[in-house]
């Protein structure tokens, strides 16, 4: 189990964890104003569904769900892809590639570097 110190990641100010506070059920629209301001609006909008579902549904509410792996690529997604190199290893943004997508993007300056990084490493070596 994890647990995270969201007062020292965020600040106890963040407006994110107005989410996860009573603030959520005594002051809505406060809290849905501070959301979209902070640029959380498609947040604050999933969460007031589902507060909104859950207090019609009473007992009957079944939380809905996705799975771990769709969840991961709905936030990659998000993620400008500037930001990608930063956070994720070669390795991680090359996996599950084939050979053939690996190439696409290269200039035909880096295909000859490729061309020419292959030769030589198929030539036998000197002395060895």
């Amino acid at each position: 189990m994890w647990v995270l110190e969201t007062d020292v990641l965020t600040g106890l100010n963040h407006p994110l964890l107005t989410l996860f506070s009573a603030q959520l059920l005594r002051q809505p629209r406060l809290v849905y104003d501070n959301l979209t301001q902070a640029g959380y609006t498609e947040m604050a909008a999933y969460m007031f569904q589902q507060v909104r579902q859950f207090s019609r549904s009473g007992k009957e509410f079944t939380m809905q769900h996705l799975g771990f792996d769709q969840i991961a690529e709905d936030i990659v997604k998000e993620v400008p892809p500037e930001i990608l190199p930063r956070v994720l290893t070669i390795e991680q943004r090359l996996y599950g590639l084939s050979v053939e997508d690996r190439i696409k993007g290269l200039s035909p300056e880096e295909r000859e570097k490729l061309r020419r990084l292959l030769k030589e490493s198929n030539e036998p070596r000197n002395g060895g």
